[in-house]
């Protein structure tokens, strides 16, 4: 079992352009994930929420360590796990 955590209201805007005029290409498609600062903000405190959650006697009975999860609180490691590639 395991959890997520995603913006449940994104403010962040990607776009899609055509490669070329032959409709088989594939589509150049940014998804712009995270790019608006409000985005960036509720990402970073779901994900300290969530660490501090998953610290509790409770919780820290029932996993065994975090996946794909920033090595510590800090600004600099949340957004490194952020906006790096998933492993």
């Amino acid at each position: 079992a395991g959890h997520v955590i995603l913006v449940m209201n994104p403010q962040s805007t990607g776009s899609g352009t055509l490669q070329s005029k032959n409709p088989l290409d594939q589509p150049i498609i940014d998804p712009g994930y995270l790019t608006h600062p409000y985005d960036m903000h509720s990402m970073m405190a779901a994900v300290r929420a969530d660490r501090k959650l998953m610290k509790t006697k409770i919780m820290s009975q029932h996993y065994k360590g975090l996946i794909n999860a920033p090595t510590s609180d800090s600004d600099e490691d949340v957004m490194v796990r952020m906006n790096g590639p998933m492993k």
